[in-house]
């Protein structure tokens, strides 16, 4: 969402409120401002009953916070919707709603569907972060199939987008993971594909995450630790530097909202394997910007390599130039531009 505010900043007016709840890692001060790349920022944290496992935000001390009447009122996530939706009623202004795949798992209690209800049949303008996602929510809130929506995909820096990138043909095929090392990533079926198939390989792991030491003793067990490299948590500037010495971007995880990391790539000249049905689907196009796995199965993710692999150097360009030429469309200035569009337009009927 950084990424949107601060170009909206550059013409007006943005607040931003971010909850921290109980389970985030950074240690922040309850209600303190800060003001990144012009915009405001203010933290709360909400009040956490471990008994009831429930989180309370005071409403009082939130209207504190604001000092005018807004123009529209925008929350991502359930985190944000849920406690923040009785602005709304408050000002009496429009209500966007940001939908991301979290809210499609946090629906399958229906305790928790009667209250993303509740907020969905006061809601003016639906923000899907994907196509997938909008799919997969009208799937299950089928009422507000027909509501107005837009798709708010998440863009990248101009300048991270390569002018050109030429393949050079090697034998060692250089693989680059960056991601969080959970289940649902599918590190482990990278793994045995890459143990499985008749070619020479160097496998970089980047990120953090339950699985790690699963993955470490699975490469150690698979034969393949020695071309397997596990870095840690790096920096986002270390991270665009390794997808400069690497090819190939694998990374066929499940549930992803859209997958940031996948457009990184891309703007670098990598060869990227996604998986379909998730966030980044329609804008990779197998086989033309990229690929996709049919589906989580370790078949489907070992042919997916396999067949990516075996592509010529004329087919790895082609693949490399078309890639390169999607990612320019999606920087982070046109997808600001284009949500901002979204937000005035609904402003304008609303008046």
């Amino acid at each position: 969402m950084h990424y949107f505010t601060r170009e909206w900043a550059k013409k007006h007016t943005v607040k931003v409120i971010r909850p921290y709840y109980y389970y985030e890692k950074e240690v922040v001060q309850k209600n303190k401002k800060v003001f990144i790349n012009g915009v405001e920022v203010i933290v709360v944290k909400p009040i956490w009953f471990p008994i009831v496992k429930k989180s309370l935000i005071s409403r009082k001390s939130i209207l504190k916070l604001i000092d005018r009447k807004p123009d529209v009122i925008i929350c991502h996530k359930n985190t944000a919707y849920l406690p923040f939706f009785f602005l709304k009623g408050h000002f009496n202004v429009p209500f966007i709603v940001g939908i991301h795949t979290t809210d499609i798992l946090f629906s399958r209690k229906n305790l928790f569907k009667k209250r993303q209800r509740n907020v969905f049949k006061h809601t003016d303008l639906f923000a899907y972060r994907s196509n997938t996602v909008k799919k997969l929510f009208e799937n299950i809130f089928q009422e507000f199939s027909n509501q107005p929506s837009f798709i708010a995909n998440s863009g990248i820096p101009e300048s991270a987008i390569r002018t050109k990138k030429t393949y050079k043909h090697s034998k060692m095929k250089r693989i680059l993971y960056v991601g969080t090392l959970i289940d649902r990533k599918n590190a482990d079926k990278i793994l045995i594909a890459l143990s499985n198939l008749p070619f020479q390989f160097e496998f970089t792991v980047i990120g953090e995450g339950l699985n790690l030491e699963m993955l470490k003793k699975l490469s150690r067990k698979l034969g393949i630790d020695s071309h397997v490299f596990f870095k840690g948590f790096i920096q986002r500037k270390q991270v665009f530097e390794e997808m400069d010495k690497h090819d190939y971007f694998v990374m066929p995880s499940i549930n992803e909202t859209f997958g940031l990391v996948y457009l990184e790539a891309m703007s670098r000249g990598m060869v990227v394997v996604g998986m379909r049905h998730t966030g980044i689907d329609g804008i990779i196009v197998d086989q033309k910007n990229g690929f996709l796995s049919e589906n989580e199965s370790q078949h489907s993710i070992t042919s997916k390599i396999r067949q990516v692999f075996e592509l010529n150097p004329q087919q790895q360009q082609l693949v490399i130039d078309c890639a390169l030429k999607t990612v320019r469309n999606y920087t982070n200035k046109k997808a600001a531009d284009y949500y901002l569009k979204q937000i005035v337009n609904l402003i304008s009927k609303s008046m």
